[in-house]
């Protein structure tokens, strides 16, 4: 991109009130798009939306810091999320605090990081410390990272090691790293890195052997496992992890072949495929997790060793899928769907009674909504409107 091009975006974005004095901007990638005239957004949310979603955002960061859970479904782990979500979709200030209000949060309790009776996080050992759960440390250690150099930098040393991490915590993690760099908030970002950083890394595979299509690796892995039996789980991760410990499942493993241009455009139609054909809560996260990995390419350095880690770990959880409905449907996604304006605001209005499925909701169709931008698929709106058996 030419200075030039780079300044106009800036003074545009500036101009909209995305870039503040004295801080220092990331945009995220929709705003980048918005910027240029290659996205729609739909109507504008209302001032007083930002600011109550800024000030939520802040309560539940703290909250995170007092040790306690949230209370509600997953212990408020998608509250980001779906708050991030429901601003994107136009939803209200009221409609953010009437979520929010479900759980909880006592930010009043959250304690300093103190940090200075472990092993101090740095530059040179950081990478020894992922998967041990110091969130604390993780959130000062990044912090300090940012401070030093900025967000990008940060993303582009981080993500290519914290993708080996990919199914930690049901995809949540790497959820809400995508949602963050989708908005673009610098201590959302933080906490996003710190929370994956406590995750368990896939299994490793041979990243020199030659790459196949992932829809060939998918189908080599269903094949060799055709006998593996599904024992009692505890979620997704847990389900997950039964494929893992299976030696035909990690001697399977290749790097997958990726296009330099778009490369999560075949993994994302094949997932969209998996969802179309059943309604299950699994493959649900994996379409809204291939949203957020989208959003990452950018900071990944080699891609095609990157998104390997990432498919194998859909391609975990479609086994688990194939065990528990032997039966895949033909096509369960019918016409009539409403336009997507109706839909977003549709969804940030519905019941949130069943909090777990007010949250899903949301995020399958904030989802949707974006990858229907970037594929131009139109298969997205009917699938976003159809939701999935809970």
């Amino acid at each position: 991109m030419r200075m030039t091009e780079s300044i106009a975006r800036r003074e545009f974005l500036k101009r909209a009130g995305l870039v503040t004095a004295g801080a220092a901007f990331f945009p995220g990638r929709f705003l980048q798009k918005l910027a240029a005239g290659e996205a729609q957004a739909p109507e504008p949310a209302p001032v007083d939306a930002k600011e109550t979603l800024d000030a939520l955002l802040d309560t539940y960061r703290k909250h995170t810091l007092s040790g306690l859970r949230a209370g509600g479904s997953g212990g408020g782990n998608h509250i980001p999320m779906v708050l991030i979500a429901l601003y994107r979709m136009g939803g209200s200030a009221e409609q953010m605090r009437r979520y929010v209000r479900l759980f909880n949060l006592q930010p009043e309790a959250a304690k300093p990081i103190d940090a200075s009776w472990k092993d101090k996080i740095t530059l040179e050992n950081w990478q020894r410390h992922l998967g041990r759960g110091d969130f604390h440390g993780f959130i000062d250690f990044f912090e300090r990272w940012v401070q030093a150099t900025s967000l990008e930098t940060v993303l582009k040393e981080s993500v290519p090691f914290l993708i080996r991490r990919s199914n930690a915590g049901a995809y949540h993690p790497l959820l809400r790293l995508g949602y963050a760099i989708d908005y673009g908030d610098r201590e959302e970002i933080v906490h996003s890195l710190a929370g994956w950083a406590g995750g368990s890394p896939s299994p490793d595979f041979d990243i020199q052997a030659p790459p196949v299509a992932p829809d060939a690796l998918l189908s080599e892995i269903t094949q060799k496992m055709s006998d593996f039996r599904l024992g009692p789980s505890g979620g997704i991760e847990d389900s997950a992890k039964q494929v893992y410990a299976q030696k035909a499942f990690y001697e399977s493993l290749k790097p997958v072949r990726v296009p330099d241009t778009n490369p999560m455009e075949r993994i994302s139609e094949i997932i969209m495929e998996a969802f179309t054909q059943t309604k299950d809560f699994t493959l649900l996260h994996a379409v809204t997790s291939c949203q957020a990995v989208r959003l990452m390419v950018p900071y990944l350095r080699f891609p095609q060793e990157s998104l390997s880690w990432y498919w194998h770990s859909v391609c975990a959880n479609y086994l688990v899928v194939s065990k528990e409905h032997p039966r895949f449907g033909k096509d369960s996604v019918t016409g009539g769907s409403p336009g997507w304006k109706e839909l977003l605001l549709q969804a940030a209005a519905s019941d949130v009674s069943n909090v777990s499925v007010y949250e899903h909701r949301v995020k399958l169709v904030y989802s949707c909504w974006l990858d229907s931008q970037h594929y131009k698929r139109d298969r997205y709106l009917a699938l976003a409107a159809r939701g999935w058996s809970s």
